[in-house]
């Protein structure tokens, strides 16, 4: 059973709409540390081997808030995750009415992405206006859409930008078109989405 969500969704909503126009984020939080013990679970990369450039966790520092950023394999601090299955797309739900994408995503498996430790998990890939950041599991942000073409569609952003514009059948999924690949680019949701792929941590 999920824990009762933290935060009011209605105003997660809210300020999700107001940061999905904004400008385009700001690329290279800081720069990422080498090494670490992050790195169990799985990586999240886009490409299907490694060496590959992948989901970080920024200094592997599990703070609301902090960026996911892209790292090269071989040099992340926070690059373990592992994905837990929350409950399957249907006709009617999780996304707006109207929006076309409970249809397009129907049957899809619905995840949480858990940031790996070695003696289990600390939280989750989440959302902060366009941002992909470090949450608390279950608060509202977390809940990702996995697609049988490995795009993982934020259903949070995908509401907040269907309510606001009223375009059909237009996901936000997790992204690396806005801030480009190289080394401590911020990670976002955007409608120009990419495919990503899990790999098996060669740290267990």
């Amino acid at each position: 059973m999920k824990a009762c969500k933290a935060v009011p969704v209605a105003a997660v909503i809210g300020a999700v709409a107001a940061l999905l126009v904004a400008a385009p984020s700001m690329a290279a939080a800081s720069a990422p540390l080498s090494g670490g013990n992050g790195d169990t679970g799985n990586y999240l990369c886009i490409s299907d081997a490694l060496p590959a450039q992948c989901a970080d966790l920024l200094n592997n520092n599990a703070t609301q808030g902090q960026h996911i950023i892209l790292d090269s394999s071989r040099l992340g601090l926070g690059l373990g995750w592992g994905i837990s299955f929350e409950y399957s797309v249907t006709e009617t739900s999780p996304f707006a009415p109207g929006s076309g994408l409970n249809n397009r995503y129907n049957g899809d498996g619905v995840y949480e992405i858990q940031k790996k430790t070695p003696g289990g998990h600390n939280g989750c890939m989440g959302i902060i206006g366009a941002e992909v950041v470090w949450e608390p599991c279950s608060n509202g942000t977390t809940d990702w859409v996995l697609s049988n073409s490995g795009y993982w569609i934020s259903i949070l952003a995908s509401n907040a930008a269907f309510d606001q514009n009223h375009v059909k059948n237009q996901p936000y999924g997790m992204s690396d078109q806005v801030n480009g690949t190289s080394n401590g680019s911020e990670v976002t949701v955007s409608n120009s989405d990419n495919a990503w792929f899990l790999i098996p941590s060669p740290n267990g």
